[in-house]
This record gives C-alpha cells, sequence and structure tokens, in this order.
C-alpha cells in the first residue's frame, strides 16, 4: 500500500519526481536523498517515492518536500506496482519523472505507457544501464559511463555527464601533520571482494614488515568481512588495524584520519574519495573508471594500479614519510571537491536537464481528477 504526506510546494521551477524502489541500504538510497536534496535547493518542488524498507525514510522526511510516498513492490515486472505507480503520477502531476536504479527505472517505464510525453530522466551510477538505453534523458556520472551508454544505444544528445555530489561540512579544515603522532589511515565501504580490501591489507602488511608505525581504521560491512579480520591477523596486524562496523556518522571518521585510500579493483564512480577530500583528508586511490576522474594524480590525490598492493604500499609509504606532501594533496582535493562535487554546484547541472525537458513538454501526464484513485 502507498501512503504519502504533503509539504508545501515551492514554486518558479518544474516539479520533479524522484524516484527509487529498490530496499536496503547503499549508494542507490542515497543518490535518491542527494537528487532531492540538489532539486530542493534549485527550487523545485519535489515529490519522492521509495521503497517502504528503505533506510534513508527519516532523512527524506526531514527535507521540505512538496510530498514523499512509499511504493510496495516485488520485483521490476511487479503489475500492481506499476498500477499504483500511474495513480501516483497522475496524483503529484510532475513535469519530469527522475528513476535512480533498475528496478525503477523498468517500473515507471512500463507506468508511463499511459502517458509517454512525460519525461524520464535516469541516473546511471554503474554499468547496469541497459533499462536506461533509450530514455528521454539519461545522466551519467562519469564520461567512461557515458561512452558506455554511447556504445550501448543511447543518443549523444540524450547523455549529460553529471556527477555524483558531496556535502562539504562547513567548517571543514586541513589538520595540520602532528609531529611524532602515529599516522591513521582510514577506509571505508562495503566488504565485497570488488572494493579491494585485501589489497589494502596486503598493503598494511608490507608497511608493517617495513617498520612503518601506524594505526589503520576500516569502516564498512558485507559478505567479506571475516575473511579480511582472518588476513588481518594471519599479516600480524591485529594491533594495527581496527574493523569498525557500519559507520552511520561519517564525519567523525574521516576527522580522525590522516589520509584515506580507496583500494577497489572496480569502481564506478568513487564517493568515497570525494567524501575523504571534502573532509580535508589525503586520499590515494586506485585508478579504476570513476577515481581517475575525481583525483588528478600528484595534484590533489594519488592514483595507483588496481589490484597491486605493493604500488599501493608504496604510495602510502610516500605520504607517511612527506606529511608535508600530504597536507599539500589534502588542501588541493579539498578545493577540487568546491569547485566540481559540492552539492550547490553539482545542483545546478541537474537543474540545467530538468528545466531543459520540462521546457519541451507540452502536457501533463493525465488529468488531476484521477487523485482519488490512489
Amino acid at each position: 500500500m502507498m501512503g504519502s504526506g504533503s509539504r508545501t510546494e515551492q514554486p518558479g521551477r518544474p516539479a520533479v519526481a524522484c524516484i527509487m524502489l529498490s530496499p536496503g541500504r547503499g549508494g542507490l538510497e542515497q543518490s535518491l536523498l542527494d537528487h532531492c536534496e540538489a532539486l530542493l535547493l534549485e527550487h523545485h518542488p519535489v515529490h519522492a517515492l521509495a521503497h517502504p524498507r528503505a533506510a534513508i525514510r527519516p532523512a527524506l522526511e526531514r527535507l521540505p518536500l512538496a510530498s514523499l510516498a512509499e511504493l510496495r513492490n516485488a520485483n521490476e515486472w511487479d503489475p500492481l506496482a506499476v498500477r499504483r505507480l500511474g495513480h501516483w503520477l497522475c496524483a503529484t502531476t510532475p513535469a519530469v519523472v527522475l528513476t535512480i536504479g533498475r528496478r525503477a527505472s523498468v517500473l515507471v517505464r512500463r507506468a508511463r505507457r499511459r502517458f509517454p510525453t512525460l519525461p524520464q530522466v535516469g541516473v546511471a551510477p554503474n554499468y547496469s544501464h541497459g533499462p536506461l538505453v533509450g530514455l528521454d534523458h539519461v545522466l551519467a556520472t562519469t564520461e567512461d559511463l557515458r561512452r558506455a551508454l554511447l556504445a550501448a544505444g543511447q543518443p549523444a544528445e540524450r547523455v549529460t555527464v553529471v556527477p555524483n555530489l558531496v556535502r562539504l561540512p562547513p567548517d571543514v579544515v586541513v589538520r595540520p601533520p602532528e609531529p611524532d603522532a602515529v599516522p591513521v589511515i582510514g577506509a571505508l565501504g562495503r566488504f565485497v571482494p570488488k572494493k579491494g580490501f585485501s589489497d589494502l591489507l596486503e598493503a598494511l602488511g608490507l608497511l608493517a614488515a617495513q617498520g612503518y608505525r601506524f594505526e589503520a581504521r576500516i569502516g564498512g560491512s558485507g559478505p567479506e568481512g571475516k575473511n579480511l579480520k582472518a588476513l588481518s591477523s594471519r599479516l600480524r596486524l591485529t594491533d594495527q588495524v581496527r574493523f569498525l562496523g557500519w559507520v552511520e556518522d561519517k564525519r567523525p571518521f574521516f576527522e580522525a584520519l590522516d589520509l584515506v585510500c580507496v583500494p577497489s579493483r572496480e569502481e564506478p564512480f568513487g564517493i568515497v574519495a570525494l567524501e575523504a577530500m571534502a573532509h580535508g583528508r589525503a586520499t590515494i586511490a586506485t585508478d579504476a573508471a570513476g577515481p581517475r576522474e575525481i583525483i588528478r594524480n600528484g595534484a590533489d590525490g594519488l592514483l595507483v594500479p588496481r589490484g597491486d598492493p605493493r604500488a599501493l604500499a608504496a604510495a602510502i609509504a610516500e605520504l607517511l614519510n612527506h606529511p608535508e606532501r600530504r597536507q599539500a594533496l589534502a588542501e588541493a582535493g579539498l578545493e577540487t571537491v568546491r569547485a566540481c562535487f559540492a552539492l550547490p554546484v553539482v545542483a545546478k547541472r541537474i537543474s540545467a536537464v530538468i528545466c531543459t525537458l520540462a521546457g519541451a513538454r507540452a502536457e501533463p501526464p493525465c488529468k488531476p481528477e484521477r487523485r482519488d484513485q490512489l
């Protein structure tokens, strides 16, 4: 069953329906919150629709949304969900619908068969972009994803690169190195093989064998958790590596670090790298597709080859040996985030796409009197 709560709409910009219908906690939910907040910042009335089990619901409730509703669905082919989704679109009458994730994209495409003049914008956070090909427009988070969409058949004029955004702490500062302090190395993410945490542990093992002093704090959870803790034990890192579990409040996590590692073997974007840079921390990442579009190697961070613990260890050692270099990279990384990835900057780019599509639309999706069918 679908429920909704109304809030006061903001005039002046076309209304947007933001939809993410997968359950659980992860990047898709964060993307829903990010896009809602970005559009609100640009004065769009926003109607949000999420799965009943969406962990992001409390955060959405704190936003001044035009409405917030939930849609229970079994899968992307659920006919009842398609019907209810169509009624919700008729009730909210958005100028544009923005979908995040495969399930939302497919369900909305099916619901839109009743009113094909309603533009649909899909967000492409990864390479599972099959349901996005053919949409009115797609927001690709990187140039590499844009190229993949074009290769899959999406017309070039219907793809815009808009990166993931990050919220800058209001009083962020780059902490100067403390003489004689034990450096703290951090990493954050899901414990799955593609995130490369085993490579990071191998690199830390090499550094420990060479006599480097450090503390490592690894936040996250996932199916590889037991294996990673066992590897840490085999490498005799038990006294130097702490596993923190899932990190809810990221600010104190990042503020306690001296440098951050993103050791991913596959990474379509790399939001952890952005968050680290936004908190004024020197960042080392692999040269996966996403991080190499965020970090300018040697200028505002360091890039190392994927799956190469020795190269990662060498990069960490460089920043441990040269604290002034670590501070310079942190300062440059913070400026990069402010200029290219901060919420107000990315919000304008999202809004520009929405306004262009809304301006080309000739009629509402359906008549407002259908509101009683919810």
